[in-house]
């Protein structure tokens, strides 16, 4: 866990991760997302939105993300996936528990930009 250091993140960086965090972009966190923010703020790298999205989508804390999660990211993006590319995406780099960790979803996130 990097343990983010708050000096080091500006206005932008805060507004970015709340934008994301925030699933009805209205601007506010009620207690459950101040408690999402505060553990992407713990666990996070603040300068990469790959890190960020998996993080603010990492629901019950647990380090990996299930399928639920993981549409969650492709929402946040704007992507349009079908539940069936969803499943075969996921098969590609889920690890034996069924979900994905961080390493698996850097390899989602360079298909995604390809």
């Amino acid at each position: 866990m990097n343990n983010i250091n708050a000096n080091n993140l500006d206005i932008h960086d805060i507004k970015a991760m709340i934008d994301i965090i925030d699933p009805n972009s209205d601007g506010y966190l009620d207690l459950q997302q101040f408690v999402q923010f505060k553990y992407v703020l713990h666990t996070a790298n603040p300068k990469d939105t790959s890190s960020i999205l998996f993080y603010a989508a990492d629901t019950n804390f647990s380090g990996k993300i299930d399928k639920k999660e993981l549409k969650i990211i492709f929402q946040k993006l704007n992507v349009e996936i079908s539940d069936f590319e969803l499943i075969q995406i996921f098969a590609m780099v889920a690890d034996k528990s069924g979900e994905i960790t961080f390493d698996g979803f850097k390899q989602i996130s360079t298909l995604i930009r390809e």
